[in-house]
């Protein structure tokens, strides 16, 4: 993926780029943590970051843990492009 896909990717939805933002800043979250962060609802973190794994941006456990107790990351494909990305987002915004 380059980063015209990734920044189409990310602009889907206004809760991936705040997702994607506090992976990168801040590492490895548990659901609720990003939840909080993200000032959404738990079914649309989760829906989120179930589509943010289907477009390799993120990784969830294989484990069948509870939704809510899950660690997610980011891979380790892309997350320059992602922060590249945000950053093109933000600006175009501004």
């Amino acid at each position: 993926m380059n980063g015209f896909d990734t920044l189409s990717v990310i602009t889907r939805s206004p809760v991936r780029p705040r997702i994607l933002r506090y992976l990168l800043e801040r590492g490895p979250a548990e659901t609720p943590e990003l939840t909080e962060h993200v000032d959404a609802s738990r079914r649309t973190v989760s829906r989120t970051l179930s589509a943010l794994e289907e477009e390799g941006l993120a990784e969830l456990p294989d484990d069948e843990r509870a939704a809510l107790e899950r660690t997610v990351r980011l891979t380790n494909d892309d997350p320059v492009v992602a922060d590249l990305s945000i950053h093109m987002l933000a600006v175009a915004r501004a």
